[in-house]
């Protein structure tokens, strides 16, 4: 995580509310949820961001804020600099009056030199349009001056700076189960907004899996749109919808089918609702987790209720022996589901057809020490191996494995370890390299993201260089391994 966050937040922009939240607040609410624990305003209109910001909000409880008035006009690095804590060495600075993907920044807070984000499918300079968002070392920012925006440009164009383009990045959302473009847009004009709300509105919509899913979505989302300008939280709604479950379970227990169905109805699309509007405004917290283990449960209690309804009535003598064989059903299907994730990186991959025509090669990412071998990480406890099977280039498309291992595996084959995969850059190492890899234990992104990502890169990258460097990090020991590691890319036969 960077030292010290400042956002630039002029002019009425950043004030611009979007289903039911202002665009610094959504910015204040996705920063909490990076880990990010506290934030310096800056802006020239202080007084009016003060008053807006003025009224609690449990959704940013945990990040301190202070605003800072500056003069109108451009905003200079000299500025930045001035706020910057002398024992701070990284710093995010954010535009207020945009809006983030949170993956986007958990990818920029990843980077280990300076880097900001661009979007290159909107260009306009010759490496892209600047995003608003950029992690800055402190020796980098000293080094500069005159306008904040010229100052990245200067970077960008220089390669003193590393350029992350919204345009390359993974597509695939782990908790929507969908491919979804990571957005990054400003605030809107007012004849803009209800574009920018329907954008938000996808955003938080999960791939649907099931029929039942594709009757409640426009129901969900007709309805989201006037909660979300309510005080209503989503873990009022999901009170409300537990209420109705156990109101469900005892009207099927006692015989009352009719109005038991049409409450079910009802608790299938208020279980929607809440997650969407915890997504939508930035409202979710750990305790959210607690409703998918209430859906485990009443996917089980209300079979119960109906079949003691249907035997103690004499209806069906022999309800229990197919609510046996429904539980049992139940039962094999989520061992399936547990078989399925534990390997969801290695199915996920083989699925993966490459398509680009390019000279087929076989890359091998190795763990050693510094100035080792490949053969130094082979037979050893490490904290990582990757192997890509990458056959590219044959004139029709073909897969892709990658093999996942926990931590301290035996290398006898090539496997991945980490549950994240961010990128970096080599400024830490002795050697001049063309790129890295950052490998990081990281419980926001899970296993098939980590694949996605990398792939992603590796192909952007053309497969790199044979000379590209490797860091290893593991946050539980908050340990960094920062040595080289060998690098070996072979062409196939």
């Amino acid at each position: 995580m960077p030292d010290e966050c400042v956002i630039l937040a002029d002019g009425p922009a950043a004030l611009v509310e979007l289903c039911g939240i202002s665009t610094l607040e959504r910015l204040l609410r996705t920063l909490q949820r990076c880990g990010i624990t506290r934030a310096i305003i800056l802006s020239s209109s202080a007084a009016e961001i003060a008053r807006r910001l003025a009224r609690p909000s449990w959704a940013r409880a945990d990040l301190e804020f202070t605003i800072h008035e500056r003069p109108p006009g451009p905003t200079t690095v000299q500025q930045i600099v001035d706020l910057w804590p002398e024992a701070a060495a990284r710093l995010l600075l954010i535009q207020g009056d945009v809006v983030f993907d949170i993956r986007l920044l958990r990818t920029l807070l990843a980077q280990t030199s300076s880097a900001m984000l661009i979007d290159s499918s909107a260009p306009e300079t010759n490496r892209g349009k600047l995003c608003g968002a950029a992690l800055l070392q402190r020796e980098w920012a000293v080094a500069r001056n005159g306008s904040v925006e010229s100052a990245l440009l200067e970077g960008l164009e220089q390669h003193t700076a590393e350029a992350l383009d919204v345009a390359n990045q993974p597509l695939y959302d782990p908790g929507l189960r969908r491919n979804l473009r990571p957005i990054c847009f400003p605030a809107p004009a007012l004849a803009n907004k209800q574009a920018a709300e329907r954008v938000l509105f996808d955003s938080v919509q999960k791939g649907t899996l099931d029929f039942p899913a594709w009757i409640h979505a426009p129901i969900e989302k007709f309805l989201l749109r006037y909660l979300c300008r309510t005080s209503i939280t989503p873990n009022q709604l999901t009170i409300s919808w537990a209420i109705a479950a156990c109101l469900t379970t005892i009207f099927f227990a006692t015989g009352h089918l009719i109005w038991g169905i049409v409450l079910a109805l009802v608790v299938g699309i208020l279980d929607g609702l809440d997650g969407k509007q915890a997504r939508l405004k930035v409202e979710t917290t750990a305790g959210g987790k607690i409703e998918h283990h209430l859906d485990s449960f009443f996917d089980v209690v209300w079979p119960i209720a109906l079949a003691f309804h249907f035997y103690s009535s004499g209806r069906l003598p022999t309800a229990f022996y197919y609510l046996v064989v429904l539980l049992a059903g139940e039962g094999v299907d989520g061992i399936a589901k547990a078989i399925i994730y534990s390997g969801a990186g290695r199915l996920m991959t083989r699925s993966i057809c490459a398509t680009h025509r390019r000279p087929a090669k076989y890359l091998h990412l190795g763990v050693g020490h510094r100035a080792d071998s490949w053969s130094a990480g082979k037979g050893s406890n490490c904290d990582g191996v990757v192997g890509i099977d990458d056959c590219c280039n044959r004139h029709s498309a073909s897969s892709t494995d990658v093999d996942l291992a926990p931590k301290n595996t035996l290398v006898d084959q090539l496997t991945i370890n980490p549950v994240g995969l961010v990128l970096g850059c080599a400024d830490r190492f002795d050697e001049a390299v063309y790129h890295n890899v950052v490998f990081e234990r990281h419980a926001e992104l899970a296993l098939e993201a980590a694949a996605y990502a990398l792939f992603h890169y590796l192909q952007n990258k053309r497969l790199g260089n044979a000379g590209a460097a490797i860091l290893s990090q593991n946050a539980e020991r908050n340990e960094t391994h920062c040595a080289n590691f060998a690098t070996i890319v072979e062409q196939l036969d």
